[in-house]
């Protein structure tokens, strides 16, 4: 997506303040560039598909609507209408808007993890993914959904050939729900979000024939073999467009590429007697802040507590590191990593909407 901030001189200094640290993110990408509103015309939005700014003056909000271009505004969630597709407002306090609240403010946060590439770019190809599965399969992160924001989505899956679009949808969305749908998009599962405030370290109880470290190389093929036949739950498996074959292929991928450091940053390991019986990765958004990606545990060891173990044992592992939040994820349906989340101090923090969208 072509990406044009606009700065104005008169808009409210606390807001500026913002949309200048989103530029200083993402200056240096190829396609944004950046323009005073004094010296913008008509002319300036032939090939630009994303507009970010202060609150404009209606002449031109109403322009950028009527050439379908999507207007990504920091302000004041007052000054909201119907020629804006986002609005980002950290200030507000509620939690009844989309893009409010102190994780979305970007100037003095050292410790930020919202993606705001991803809201900008609106949708991008994900190319392990695509590699993976031999076409071209794209994310589209804007979270919400409008006819302007879909326009330009339509634009971006034609020119580039994209079979499979995966979107995330924040549930309490009535319109983009209703948009997503509308234009094709089909459910296919529930995504809980979790995160844990670590306080201090957790005297961990187990056998002392349990060892815990990171894994290594050598420790792949008994891992991956783990992974197999334990994510039974996921979307892949639920949507019948996939090879059932192939998605346990990508989850003993995930996890060999997590060992290696190439898509999660860590992957620790439970063993006993040097054989491994659990695993979970973890990928570090920030100095503060990390993501758990997998966890699995071999179906020798299921219900003895080993989830838990491990868990407790990273989040120790992680507080160390000076790690303060943990944030994981799990699907509707699996109940029993829901249970062990919950056992293990992880209270739910978001509920999403997992669509695909399925091109010819």
């Amino acid at each position: 997506m072509n990406k044009l901030f606009i700065f104005q001189n008169n808009a409210s200094p606390k807001y500026a303040k913002e949309l200048e640290a989103a530029y200083a993110i993402v200056k240096s990408s190829n396609n944004v560039t950046q323009i005073n509103i004094i010296d913008l015309d008509i002319n300036n939005l032939s090939n630009v598909d994303v507009i970010i700014s202060n609150h404009l003056p209606d002449t031109w909000r109403i322009i950028l609507c009527g050439l379908k271009i999507v207007s990504v505004v920091f302000d004041n969630y007052r000054n909201h209408d119907d020629n804006t597709d986002i609005i980002i407002d950290y200030f507000y306090k509620g939690n009844d808007k989309l893009f409010s609240g102190p994780e979305y403010r970007i100037s003095n946060n050292k410790g930020i993890t919202v993606q705001f590439n991803e809201i900008f770019d609106l949708i991008s190809i994900l190319e392990w993914d695509s590699s993976f599965w031999g076409y071209n399969v794209a994310y589209l992160s804007s979270r919400h959904l409008s006819e302007n924001i879909i326009y330009r989505i339509n634009k971006f899956i034609k020119q580039n050939q994209i079979r499979l679009v995966m979107y995330l949808c924040n549930c309490h969305d009535k319109k983009s729900v209703e948009l997503a749908e509308k234009n094709g998009y089909e459910f296919k599962d529930i995504r809980l979000s979790y995160q844990k405030i670590l306080k201090g370290q957790t005297n961990v109880k187990h056998n002392s024939e349990i060892q815990f470290r990171v894994a290594t190389h050598t420790h792949i093929p008994s891992l991956t073999d783990i992974s197999k036949d334990i994510y039974l739950d996921s979307r892949y498996y639920y949507d019948n467009n996939f090879d059932n074959n192939k998605v346990r292929e990508f989850y003993m991928t995930w996890v060999e590429r997590a060992v290696k450091r190439e898509f999660d940053d860590d992957c620790f390991a439970l063993f006993i007697n040097k054989v491994s019986i659990a695993y979970c990765s973890v990928k570090y958004l920030s100095n503060i802040e990390a993501r758990i990606g997998l966890i699995g545990v071999s179906t020798d060891h299921v219900r003895k507590g080993m989830g838990k173990i491990i868990l407790e044992m990273v989040s120790n592992t992680l507080y160390s590191k000076g790690i303060k939040r943990i944030q994981v994820a799990t699907q509707g349906r699996n109940y029993t990593a829901q249970k062990l989340y919950q056992k293990s101090g992880f209270l739910t923090f978001s509920t999403e909407l997992w669509y695909h969208k399925w091109l010819n």
